[in-house]
């Protein structure tokens, strides 16, 4: 069990890794797609939309209200359609959001705009979930906001939210594997939700 324990984690450093590695450039598409919550995310996401690089904008997650405050906040062209997903409470939510606004509207390009630590388990849920060679799937990484200290402490937290990430990458997949076997979703499900609480205080430091 050990062995194999290892295997799949040294995998997944790879797999990190070789995300990571890649240089994302923002290219136009049919949709550009934000994942909230980071601010920086939908600031970002908005200035592509604002410079022309897809016809179609959303926030996933975020109600028609929400979409219009941000696009008056960043100017947004009335000429950019918004596209209103459904609720997401969590990553694999949000890529499941995104798949079925790609198959309804009949997309063949999304833009996805997140934050840089964030897209490996992004970019996995996705291209798992969207098993579409007509969807070209385009990922944007952004750099999170800038705070307030040393290079070394920077550094140290950067490492830390990768380290969450990581971890949280196994829950994505164990929401995934719930969905496709039962087609119910597992944030519905209270138990889950306190071990998931109980989990995060104990494993996320």
């Amino acid at each position: 069990m050990s062995v194999v324990m290892c295997v799949f984690l040294a995998a997944e450093v790879i797999y990190f890794y070789f995300i990571f590695s890649k240089n994302y450039s923002p290219e136009k598409s049919d949709c550009i797609v934000i994942l909230p919550e980071a601010k920086e995310r939908i600031i970002e996401g908005c200035r592509l939309a604002r410079e022309g690089y897809a016809p179609n904008f959303t926030i996933v997650g975020k109600d028609s209200s929400k979409l219009k405050v941000w696009a008056e906040k960043f100017g947004l062209p009335g000429s950019i359609n918004q596209i209103i997903t459904g609720k997401s409470r969590s990553t694999f939510e949000d890529a499941l959001n995104i798949k079925n606004i790609s198959t309804e509207h009949g997309f063949g390009s999304i833009l996805i705009v997140t934050s840089t630590y964030h897209l490996p388990r992004t970019s996995f849920l996705l291209r798992t979930l969207i098993a579409n060679p007509s969807i070209m799937i385009k990922l944007y990484g952004v750099s999170r906001a800038e705070v307030s200290a040393s290079d070394q402490k920077k550094t140290s937290a950067d490492r830390k939210m990768i380290f969450h990430e990581m971890i949280k990458f196994w829950g994505s997949i164990i929401e995934m594997c719930v969905y496709k076997s039962t087609g119910n979703l597992i944030s519905d499900i209270p138990t889950y939700i306190r071990i998931k609480k109980f989990a995060s205080s104990w494993i996320l430091f």
